[in-house]
């Protein structure tokens, strides 16, 4: 049975909201940018750890992340704004950001982040950002593809590497439906795969 929304709430009061969003976008030159953005604001002022004050609403954290990529998801540049931070010290994160370059998005690219920013090595709110940016990534990708009638590694019953969404994901498992009647080239059959693919 599908849920179209949840459960009415015990009695609660509010403490904070972050908003997370991802943009995707053509470039002219024929590259592709992805421009991640954190925002976490406060329900009530609260003291920092330094002694200044952050209001009720006011930004925690503020940062914008842009990839750029090209046709093989090779990350070819990456601008990072860290507008609002819990201390100066925090913009010694951007730097290394720039480490990612030359990285490709799809399989191992959470390890990629690891190894350019991982730990002490970088922000934990810009690290958590990256690591969500495959995904966009690869939808702006396929999405641009298809509407200029161009063939998307995403939609091709001839693709030789298999995507990275596959087997990531309960409706992307290799021996699942999705998969035999998208890829069937990749397809792995299991002792439960035949009793899906029979209700499918």
């Amino acid at each position: 049975m599908r849920l179209n929304s949840l459960t009415p709430p015990t009695a609660r009061s509010a403490v904070m909201a972050r908003a997370v969003t991802y943009r995707g976008f053509a470039r002219d030159d024929g590259l592709w940018d992805i421009e991640a953005h954190v925002l976490d604001t406060r329900e009530h002022s609260e003291q920092r750890h330094e002694g200044a004050e952050l209001k009720a609403g006011e930004p925690a954290h503020d940062m914008v992340v842009r990839v750029t990529f090209d046709a093989v998801l090779t990350v070819v540049n990456v601008q990072t704004v860290m507008r609002a931070t819990p201390f100066d010290d925090c913009q010694s994160a951007v730097p290394p950001m720039t480490g990612l370059i030359g990285a490709t998005i799809g399989r191992g690219w959470r390890q990629a982040v690891d190894s350019a920013i991982g730990g002490v090595g970088g922000c934990t709110h810009l690290r958590e950002l990256l690591y969500n940016l495959a995904t966009p990534a690869i939808h702006t990708y396929t999405l641009h593809s298809r509407r200029h009638g161009a063939e998307s590694f995403a939609a091709s019953a001839n693709a030789k590497v298999v995507p990275a969404f596959v087997g990531k994901c309960i409706s992307w498992r290799i021996d699942g439906p999705v998969v035999s009647r998208t890829y069937p080239q990749f397809f792995m059959r299991s002792a439960h795969s035949e009793t899906d693919t029979g209700r499918s």
